[in-house]
């Protein structure tokens, strides 16, 4: 399932930044979602240790040293589970918990922040602005693909959209990471490896600090049960 986009993501300026942002914005677009997967078992693993170990490098708090990572396969009751599971799990929530104080902590540490003065109103947006203001908040431009999910079934949407929100989240975060540090090499953005992740056809739910379930999603054979 790819996305669509009625806009190409070389049209946004972000200064020296550019390049590495448009390729951010190429790599999110070029996901095919909720099949199975290209990427091995083994480059998936290495794809999140690599993830692990910038993360744990800048923010040793927020990121277990050395965490379980077990790599399952199945097929929607499977993947719809880990969503429920996740969105029920309100003693740890990586996204939030993890990901933003990540991406804030090195904007902040490279003295970045939001524009102050991006185009002012939503209805007559500057198309290459990363951001537009909206009374007093300012809020990003920057549009992504988006899917199709009608010929999905409701307990599928459902999950697949909560899980495509996930994504576009790690995608914004990328794109902060390279703002605010312009010379920084794609692969060392921490987040260019989760999109790598979403690239290759794996899914990571951090149920625990100390516990990652990488997901992908089997062709045939039974369900397996988490």
């Amino acid at each position: 399932m790819k996305g669509t986009s009625d806009v190409d993501p070389s049209i946004y300026e972000c200064g020296p930044a550019s390049d590495s942002v448009h390729s951010l914005l190429r790599l999110h677009a070029a996901v095919d979602w909720f099949v199975p997967p290209v990427a091995t078992p083994e480059d998936a693993r290495t794809t999140l240790e690599h993830y692990q170990r910038l993360a744990l490098a800048f923010a040793p708090d927020l990121c277990a040293r050395s965490p379980t990572i077990e790599v399952r396969s199945g097929h929607w009751p499977d993947f719809q589970r880990l969503c429920e599971t996740t969105r029920e799990n309100l003693q740890w929530d990586w996204k939030f918990g993890v990901l933003k104080p990540l991406t804030k902590r090195h904007s902040e540490a490279q003295g970045w922040s939001k524009p102050l003065d991006p185009p002012v109103t939503a209805t007559e947006p500057t198309p290459s602005a990363p951001f537009l203001r909206i009374g007093d908040a300012i809020l990003w431009n920057i549009r992504v693909a988006q899917l199709d999910l009608s010929l999905l079934d409701d307990p599928q949407r459902e999950a697949a959209r909560f899980f495509k929100q996930w994504a576009d989240y790690d995608t914004f975060d990328a794109v902060e990471w390279q703002l605010a540090e312009p010379g920084c090499a794609l692969e060392d953005n921490p987040f260019t490896h989760l999109l790598q992740l979403y690239e290759g056809g794996y899914y990571p739910f951090h149920l625990a600090k100390d516990r990652v379930v990488l997901f992908h999603f089997s062709p045939n054979g039974p369900c397996t049960t988490f």
